[in-house]
């Protein structure tokens, strides 16, 4: 048969209990912070990716895409900001492509055919 618990013993171990329940108190408040400061993180993260993906009609400018002809046209801060989505291509030779054309608006079939000129120019 087990001895009485003295009550040192009972306090002792109920300080204990205490304590272990402010540690995981305190784990999940860390928890809770680094949740927030991740979500903070990927919120900035996904601001400035909105940000880079932002053209002209965004600021109130003239419109990123109109009707061409019955085809869709893009700007060309559109097409070189979606680059590689429209054409395959980095923004960089696309930009080299359309530098000097004085189309605001190129369908993506206009667009291939000048980078294809470019990338293909003799030097």
């Amino acid at each position: 048969m087990a001895r009485p618990r003295s009550k040192a013993e009972t306090e002792s171990d109920a300080e204990a209990q205490l304590d272990a329940r402010e540690d995981e108190a305190e784990q999940v408040r860390e928890a809770a912070e680094e949740a927030e400061a991740a979500e903070e993180k990927r919120a900035k993260e996904m601001e400035k990716a909105a940000s880079l993906k932002s053209y002209p009609d965004d600021a109130g400018g003239p419109p990123a895409q109109k009707d061409k002809g019955g085809e869709t046209a893009y700007s060309h801060e559109r097409l070189i900001g979606e680059a590689e989505d429209f054409l395959g291509q980095p923004s960089h030779v696309v930009a080299g492509a359309l530098h000097g054309v004085e189309d605001a608006y190129l369908t993506v079939q206009e667009a291939e055919s000048l980078v294809d000129d470019f990338l293909n120019r003799e030097v």
